[in-house]
């Protein structure tokens, strides 16, 4: 059973102190400080520094401070400032540029197993799933393992998890949801490894929860069980209760996908297009921004994918041809060549109905039609469209985006259909591709 490293139930958490360090003209002046995860008014790493010097005043306005927090070197911003004479005491909040802190304890030594946590993700269940006693009650672990080479990734829930994410769907937020782990099976893990591992993972989950989904706060544990490195950061984004296409009854499906993914991830192009694609689509995804703005970003991401895979990947076509051809034939070239299906799923029957009306030919035409008329106010048919056949495109463009990686992955397995109208947690079919 894995158990987070800090407790995570205040609104301020401590995760580290130590001494700071300001220079500034070669003059250095030091103080105390705090490294911690606030999570109000959201979610953000600080760190709280004091110092017995009223000259630190003049550093404020700064663009490069140097500073350092037992002898890490960190890029900073000046978030807020307090100064007081008597007693003299400077009180000064930074931010890290980078977002992150990562705090070395030892450069000689590599982790055994280090430790993460994740925050806003689902109340999932699958068949890793184990009983646990805590404080002298059982209660069931859910968990799931990915594995990838000589790594393997544990994400455990905890005894909070179905109460944080009941609160989080009241009140939104942020909550822990699990602890993870990540080891190699043959050797000791380097800090570069796992940020490269970090970044693979953070994009996957996010694809999984359909918003952003992040490890944070991880700590490398050496062999002797003490810890070697810190890597400070906060959740990417509050509880957003959206739909995707993982069901959260089956973690099997996980368990298939990461290593496909992961060969992927392998190749700098493909490394490069997920992130832009995946971000496209979690944008895409929040329907938040509204379902207009929702189907152009993810059917810019379509064309993102598709250039990727039918000029790099396949070769179909060359840069030149794929620029010259209309948006719906790149999609439909793409579509075809993953075996996904071009006509409109009759379950939108308002898409359905308006299709045979504008005697569009498929699934990729009407999609680029109604994008088209938002986006050219010349368009004969801006602002004709009805609400229900914006909301409808929305959903098909995200299906197809949803499948497209899927497929790219070579995944085969069973997936949730957002397209469903009886869509529930268990219900899922097999991919489209998989019945060729």
């Amino acid at each position: 059973m894995l158990t987070p490293i800090y407790n995570f139930s205040s609104d301020s958490v401590l995760l580290y102190d130590g001494i700071s360090n300001v220079k500034r003209n070669k003059i250095k002046y030091q103080g105390t400080a705090e490294i911690k995860l606030n999570f109000k008014p959201k979610a953000n790493v600080v760190i709280d520094t004091k110092f017995s010097d009223h000259r630190l005043s003049s550093i404020i306005n700064d663009e490069n401070i140097d500073f350092s927090v037992d002898k890490h070197r960190i890029d900073v911003l000046v978030k807020s400032s307090q100064f007081q004479l008597s007693p003299v005491l400077a009180k000064i909040k930074f931010l890290s540029k980078s977002g992150s802190i990562q705090i070395n304890l030892s450069q000689r030594k590599k982790a055994k197993k280090i430790i993460f946590h994740i925050f806003n993700f689902m109340d999932f269940s699958g068949a890793d799933s184990f009983i646990q006693n805590y404080k002298g009650t059982m209660y069931r672990v859910e968990c799931f393992t990915l594995l990838w080479k000589e790594y393997k990734i544990t994400i455990e829930s905890l005894p909070s998890t179905s109460n944080n994410i009941k609160f989080l769907k009241e009140n939104s937020g942020s909550k822990i949801t699990q602890v993870g782990s990540i080891e190699k099976l043959t050797t000791l893990i380097s800090l570069d490894e796992y940020n490269y591992l970090q970044t693979a993972l953070r994009y996957f989950l996010s694809f999984v929860k359909g918003s952003w989904i992040n490890p944070v706060c991880s700590v490398g544990i050496a062999n002797t069980g003490e810890e070697t490195w810190y890597s400070f950061n906060s959740p990417d984004t509050e509880w957003k209760s959206l739909t995707s296409w993982f069901d959260e009854a089956n973690t099997s499906i996980l368990n298939e996908l990461f290593p496909l993914y992961m060969e992927l991830w392998e190749s700098e192009r493909w490394r490069d297009t997920f992130k832009e694609v995946i971000y496209w689509f979690l944008n895409a995804n929040d329907g938040g921004r509204g379902v207009d703005a929702g189907l152009i970003l993810a059917q810019t991401a379509l064309e993102r994918l598709s250039f990727e895979y039918v000029v790099y990947e396949k070769k179909l076509l060359s840069t030149k041809g794929f620029k010259d051809i209309w948006a719906s034939d790149k999609f439909r070239i793409l579509f075809s060549s993953l075996n996904l299906p071009l006509d409109i799923p009759t379950s939108l029957t308002a898409l359905c109905k308006k299709s045979k009306e504008n005697n569009w030919l498929d699934g990729p035409h009407a999609l680029t039609e109604i994008r088209n008329s938002l986006v050219h106010p010349e368009h004969k048919k801006h602002g004709k469209y009805d609400t229900n056949i914006f909301i409808e495109a929305h959903s098909l463009s995200l299906w197809y985006l949803e499948l497209s990686i899927l497929a790219i992955c070579k995944y085969s397995g069973i997936y949730s259909n957002r397209l469903e109208k009886n869509k529930y947690v268990g219900i899922v079919e097999n991919v489209p591709w998989a019945k060729h």
